[in-house]
């Protein structure tokens, strides 16, 4: 900050307005003067500068008529209320940003939970390592750790490709402390490691995994961060809601037990000459499309949902649908008996209530009648019991 002055009175802070009184078509760079302030003989050669009116573009005050020390003083008291404003309005604008940002973190945590509780499951698959084909071979006693990819916040499983043997997978803090005691998993593929969502902070977590009596596990493609190294382990880590406990997906609901049915873990849709149906997010959803005529007809054959059976459905087109979900005889491509349907509006959320035609059933048909081709239905999963 400086003041600019006739050059007799030039010293300090005060420095010499001469330079610029000749110059065509001046720039200043940096913070604008504090004032200018001129003797008598200066004062016509600046009205009559091109700078003049660079300094009129910066609000630059001028003197006329005062004391040197009368201007200096009203000059920095006219700079302090001016910055003394501009803070006040930055403080504005910062409150109402926060503002906004926390009433879009209270609508993403609202769509969110709504999503969570209206359409289940309560779960995301939130990173994927898929199996390169290649292993790592594990000593009785032998371990290996590796950082996850992802923080503990809300961590519900952790699936680790086996290849053999029997291995103990600990998940530690960044203390070394562990946030569950160490649990055994064998077999061959993908193998769970399940535990109650982490609440609390999002701290870094690492995975320790110890072979007992030997074993082989997969890694993945060689990652570019160094953190992760040549060798990262085949993994699939999933996130839910704080407090809710991934559910125990089963390949058949034949038991009696209650559970939730994903559409990945039900035999591949049969397409009866309408529609066509693809998976989406790692085959967790499956989207049903209508054919020109807006119609759609598919079996799951050998589904074994079993008499107590509710459907978590989405209508994702833009018209209203009408839906038929019915369980039939093995290979049946329609009901024995009358099935009734339900009347889903655009963009809307549904537990469907599916119904058996007989003791035998276990095909499930689903049958869709829209508008045009670009109706589409979004089947989230089953529940049994």
């Amino acid at each position: 900050m400086k003041f600019l002055v006739s050059a007799a009175l030039a010293k300090g802070d005060l420095h010499s307005i001469e330079p610029w009184l000749d110059l065509k078509n001046p720039v200043f760079e940096g913070k604008p003067p504090l004032g200018v302030f001129l003797l008598a003989e200066d004062a016509a050669r600046y009205a009559k500068s091109e700078f003049s009116k660079v300094m009129d573009l910066l609000n630059v005050p001028v003197s006329s008529g005062q004391t040197l020390e009368d201007f200096c003083a009203a000059a920095m008291a006219a700079r302090i209320e001016l910055l003394i404003d501009d803070a006040g309005r930055s403080r504005a604008a910062a409150a109402a940003l926060r503002k906004d940002f926390m009433q879009l973190q209270d609508s993403f945590l609202a769509v969110e939970g709504f999503l969570h509780g209206a359409l289940a499951p309560k779960f995301t698959l939130a990173l994927q390592w898929e199996f390169s084909g290649q292993t790592i071979d594990l000593g009785a006693g032998q371990s290996v750790t590796q950082a996850s990819p992802v923080s503990s916040a809300a961590l519900v499983a952790v699936d680790l490709w086996m290849v053999s043997g029997a291995a103990q997978v600990a998940l530690l803090r960044p203390d070394g402390s562990a946030y569950i005691a160490p649990v055994e998993i064998s077999g061959a593929g993908w193998q769970r490691l399940q535990f109650p969502a982490i609440s609390g902070s999002a701290d870094d977590v690492s995975l320790r995994v110890e072979a007992v009596g030997g074993c082989v596990i997969g890694i993945s493609d060689p990652s570019p961060l160094p953190e992760f190294g040549d060798k990262p382990l085949a993994l699939r880590l999933w996130k839910g809601l704080s407090g809710v406990r991934l559910p125990e997906i089963r390949v058949s609901a034949a038991d009696e037990k209650r559970g939730f049915i994903m559409p990945a873990d039900l035999p591949r849709p049969e397409i009866l000459g309408k529609g066509s149906a693809k998976y989406l997010e790692t085959e967790n959803i499956l989207m049903v499309h209508t054919d020109y005529y807006g119609a759609a007809n598919l079996a799951l054959r050998g589904a074994g949902l079993g008499a107590n059976c509710t459907a978590f459905i989405q209508n994702c087109g833009p018209e209203t649908l009408e839906i038929s979900l019915c369980l039939v005889a093995a290979g049946a491509v329609e009901p024995a008996k009358y099935c009734a349907s339900v009347f889903l509006s655009s963009e809307a959320y549904m537990q469907c209530k599916i119904h058996p035609d007989g003791p035998d059933a276990v095909d499930l048909l689903v049958k869709i009648k829209g508008q045009t081709s670009l109706d589409c239905l979004s089947i989230r999963g089953f529940e049994i019991g």
